[in-house]
């Protein structure tokens, strides 16, 4: 039912002992003045920048226990301007204000705005959402009953009580009634009204509202070309168009009919709509009386006895925000279980491709490039393999902590969020056990099918550089993700990072002979330390390689000559692997 949602819910404060649980609603009303937006844009036609008005004074109230409609000719000024109102637009100019207020970002706390492009995860359920979000938002003030009450008490008034332990499995935002028929539209808008009726301010927008839905609001906000055409309760629309001569004719949608006077076909041939238009917006100016709307909400502070707005900060503290983020992890985790079994199989279809493939490797002079070209291309596949999932699942972890700490007191993670480094330790700690065990089941088969050998120890060292290379590679997809948020340009210069590392990794070209302008690159290779420390664990235990001295195939005599061979540096395999683990 909540799928295409787009509005800002003004939550009321509860007067309760234990903040929230049940008891009687606080009302708060929202109020804005002169509101001025102007954004610079390019003239396809003669390249020139131009400014736009998106807002030109744009003034109106929502009282309390009211649903308000911001609708118009132009949906983008609708949600430029309830992104406004919610907070979300720090370009905009004037003022607005929360029971008599000027606004701060605190007050967000008191707010809800689902937006246009709403993300969840879609392995936990409606409960398992709300109960996260209950333990970040209100912190340690309730008591485990209470918050079990406030999240069944949110459950009940969004009418999910039937899909509460659903998978959420997905939604879409954008306006309420879009994609929806008439009736589910109306079913939609009725909800947002018994929200609205608990004493909540709601504010919502719609491009074409039904006259179902129309009947439903209870004030109208109409605006056209950045101005207000009409601002006041729905039910008194039509006296004041029919003052103007413009009586909404019988059996026709209302909200159509206005709609359809702000309309101008063409600026150039429409001189008749571009007419009505101005006088539309010149006789509303005129009504908005600038002592009724400056005198009401700005001037009713002193009034309202300065209401707290602020309230109590409810932190979780940073372990707290570590328990909630990282019980999310698992439970969500725990659902793709199923997912990642599939993947190992593909994962160990390409070990034993790999393996087949480099089968039972000798130390022989043959042998020394065989044995060292696999090991760089094992770690190679192992690298991609772990970033592709990387680049995969990350974009919308991202986006969801983005959503997450925007909704917060104060924006950005203040009270009611969690930090940038809580999200980051519990999401790195929850991917552990998939960093070890997807090289471990790519290494295994390509260990016993190459026939390594050399014991457990070599399996071991030479395990642990991968699970320290698959970490490595997984840090990368981080670095890369936040410069670019696009994926595909993420992917993009990951792609060509990889090259650069690989052309310059130690396997194509001698370390030795590197110019020293590309250098550095070389060192900030993780292909390089781990391609190190491989070839360090294993050709060390090699003491002796066959060689006929009258051969000039002869390469090396032993590990120690192989290593010098392809210009490996001397440094112990111990300190790649610390290198790794930095990175």
């Amino acid at each position: 039912m909540w799928r295409d949602t787009e509005m800002a819910i003004n939550r009321p404060r509860r007067a309760v002992t234990g903040h929230h649980g049940g008891g009687v609603i606080k009302s708060t009303g929202l109020e804005w003045r002169k509101l001025c937006l102007k954004i610079t844009v390019k003239n396809a036609t003669t390249k020139a920048v131009e400014e736009k008005t998106l807002l030109g004074g744009v003034s109106g109230i929502a009282h309390p226990g009211e649903l308000q409609l911001i609708t118009g000719t132009s949906a983008a000024e609708s949600k430029v301007l309830l992104e406004c109102l919610g907070g979300r637009n720090a370009s905009v100019e004037g003022e607005i204000a929360m029971n008599g207020i000027l606004w701060s970002r605190r007050m967000q706390r008191y707010m809800a705005y689902v937006i246009e492009e709403d993300l969840f995860y879609e392995t936990v359920t409606v409960r398992e959402h709300l109960i996260f979000q209950a333990r970040l938002r209100l912190g340690k003030s309730l008591t485990e009953e209470q918050y079990m009450l406030r999240v069944d008490e949110v459950i009940e008034e969004l009418g999910l009580s039937h899909r509460r332990d659903a998978l959420i499995g997905g939604t879409g935002a954008g306006e309420p009634t879009s994609g929806l028929d008439s009736l589910s539209s109306e079913i939609v808008v009725l909800k947002l009204q018994q929200l609205a009726r608990s004493g909540r301010t709601v504010v919502m927008t719609a491009h074409h509202p039904t006259s179902e839905v129309f009947a439903l609001v209870d004030g109208l906000h109409l605006l056209s070309e950045g101005s207000v055409v009409y601002s006041g309760k729905a039910s008194e629309a039509s006296v004041y168009f029919g003052a103007l001569s413009y009586a909404c004719p019988a059996h026709l949608n209302p909200i159509g009919y206005y709609l359809r006077l702000l309309v101008i076909e063409s600026r150039e041939t429409d001189h008749a709509g571009a007419a009505r238009l101005a006088m539309l917006k010149e006789e509303w100016s005129k009504r908005e009386s600038a002592a009724a709307v400056e005198a009401t909400a700005f001037e009713a502070a002193s009034a309202a006895g300065g209401d707290d707005m602020d309230g109590a900060a409810r932190r979780v503290g940073c372990f707290g925000e570590l328990s909630v983020l990282i019980t999310r992890n698992i439970v969500r985790l725990m659902r793709y279980r199923y997912w990642f079994f599939w993947m190992l199989m593909w994962v160990l279809v390409i070990a034993v491709v790999f393996g087949l493939i480099f089968l039972e490797l000798d130390t022989t002079q043959r042998g020394i490039q065989n044995t060292s070209g696999a090991f760089f291309y094992l770690m190679l596949v192992l690298i991609i393999l772990m970033a592709y999932r990387t680049f995969a699942h990350l974009p919308l972890d991202l986006a969801l902590m983005s959503r997450e700490r925007s909704m917060s007191i104060g924006g950005g993670g203040g009270v009611g969020s969690y930090s940038v480094l809580s999200w980051f330790v519990a999401r790195s700690l929850c991917a552990v056990p998939r960093e070890i065990i997807v090289p471990v089941v790519f290494f295994v088969p390509v260990y016993f099918l190459m026939d390594i050998g050399y014991g457990f120890s070599v399996y071991f060292y030479m395990q642990l550089m991968l699970i320290l290379v698959s970490s490595a590679a997984i840090g990368l997809g981080y670095v890369v993700m936040s410069f670019f948020r696009r994926v595909w340009l993420a992917w993009l210069l990951f792609l060509i990072l990889m090259t650069l590392f690989v052309i310059l990794g130690g396997w194509f070209i001698n370390i030795k002979d590197i110019p020293d302008y590309v250098l550095w690159i070389h060192y900030l290779s993780p292909i390089k330390y781990g391609f190190e420390g491989l070839m360090k664990i294993y050709w060390r235990k090699v003491a002796f390689i066959a060689c006929d001295a009258t051969s000039s195939n002869c390469v090396a005599r032993s590990g120690a000559e192989v290593l010098a061979y392809y210009g490996v540096s001397h440094r112990s395999a111990l300190s790649d692997g610390l290198i790794l683990f930095s990175i």
